[in-house]
């Protein structure tokens, strides 16, 4: 599992979950990555137990994998920005 969380870019996918679930075309429009880059670092988080799949009608949406997850990665980001706060008042 945190092999899967050592990437820049499946954080940002993670934080994008955090508030609802998002299809690989909308991922793609809010990180900027390639839908290709996209669908691989879901493959890795969905194999991680990070992420579920749920099919609607045609698009495959993505959502955190329960609470504790959810727990996890809203703490990483309130950390990351605690830490981005402190950083910037040192300056």
């Amino acid at each position: 599992m945190f092999r899967a969380l050592g990437e820049r870019s499946r954080l940002r996918i993670l934080g994008e979950l955090l508030d609802e679930p998002r299809h690989v075309g909308d991922l793609v429009r809010r990180t900027g990555l390639r839908q290709s880059l996209v669908s691989h670092h879901l493959k890795v988080l969905r194999e991680a137990g990070l992420v579920v799949a749920r099919r609607r009608g045609p698009f495959v949406f993505y959502e955190l994998a329960g609470d504790a997850v959810r727990a996890l990665i809203a703490g990483a980001a309130g950390a990351a920005r605690q830490a981005g706060n402190a950083h910037g008042k040192r300056r």
